[in-house]
């Protein structure tokens, strides 16, 4: 929210005449209980500004009591109205509850399927080395997750656009948004599953409840408490989030948004490579014979 008050505010103020308006410009591309709150903030501003000009006002009559009845009126009108506010919304919201949850759980539901999936592909990845070099595994593992994250947000983003009316050009932006999205938190779910295996979702889940706090749609990140401010600058949900409300109702930083997301998933990328990296390769048990051995550890 800014709020804008006019150079000539105190002049009018001083005067008789004239009525001193503030303006509040509310960013209405924010979850609902930001918006809400944004609103009531303006007016309790207007109200107690009014309060207190009145009260001043008031003090200054009461010691001229010898002013004529109806200028006294005329005064006493002319401070109950003294100050009005103007609140200007920006970046409107589409009415319905549907449209004000459909990036937060967008957002979400990409992100959900892939840590579901990050499980399997990595399952996975321990097999296919076994018929592929290590990094010929790894590579392309990495090529079939930026398939699918080029080509699953379709679903997603195909049925809620069937149900609103956005055109197609947001149709497109936001298959981009949830395609980068998808590739991020393949990467950064995947970090703990390399870690730990299977186990790894023991930690993947407690992160995706703290994503829900700090993915920004419940709260903005200045009112987050210090644990869930710090996880928002590298959540993927948060930047997610936020470029899905600048694309669907509009809004600013969203390149800074789309950098960010990006060089998360670069990040995670590489944490991926290192922990791949140092894991040793395990020789098939069959395998008993020095020579043999020996040929199967140059293979791999």
């Amino acid at each position: 929210m800014i709020i804008h008050i006019p150079s000539d505010f105190s002049k009018k103020m001083s005067s008789n005449q004239e009525q001193a308006k503030l303006e509040f410009f509310i960013n209405a591309s924010n979850p609902s209980s930001i918006s809400s709150g944004m609103a009531n903030v303006s007016t309790r501003i207007s109200n107690q500004i009014s309060a207190q000009i009145q009260t001043q006002s008031f003090e200054g009559l009461l010691q001229s009591l010898n002013i004529p009845a109806d200028q006294a009126k005329q005064s006493v009108e002319s401070i109950m109205n003294k100050v009005s506010s103007n609140v200007i919304t920006t970046n409107p919201q589409p009415a319905g509850m549907s449209n004000q949850m459909v990036p937060m759980f967008l957002s979400m539901c990409m992100y959900v399927g892939a840590m579901i999936y990050s499980m399997q592909s990595i399952a996975a990845l321990t097999q296919i080395r076994e018929a592929q070099s290590k990094w010929k595994a790894f590579l392309s593992l990495q090529g079939v997750n930026l398939i699918i994250a080029v080509i699953a947000p379709l679903i997603g983003v195909t049925i809620i656009f069937a149900v609103h009316s956005y055109d197609t050009q947001t149709y497109f932006k936001t298959w981009w948004v949830h395609a980068l999205e998808l590739f991020t938190a393949m990467e950064f779910t995947s970090i703990p599953v390399m870690l730990l295996g299977q186990a790894g979702m023991i930690l993947n889940i407690p992160l995706l409840l703290t994503q829900t706090i700090a993915g920004g749609s419940v709260m903005p990140r200045e009112m987050m408490l210090g644990y869930f401010k710090v996880f928002s600058y590298f959540s993927p949900l948060y930047y997610s989030i936020n470029l899905d409300y600048n694309v669907l109702f509009g809004g600013g930083k969203t390149f800074e948004f789309a950098i960010c997301l990006g060089l998360i998933a670069i990040c995670a990328l590489l944490i991926n490579a290192v922990i791949y990296g140092l894991k040793k390769v395990k020789v098939p048990e069959e395998i008993t014979d020095p020579t043999t051995e020996a040929l199967a550890l140059e293979l791999k």
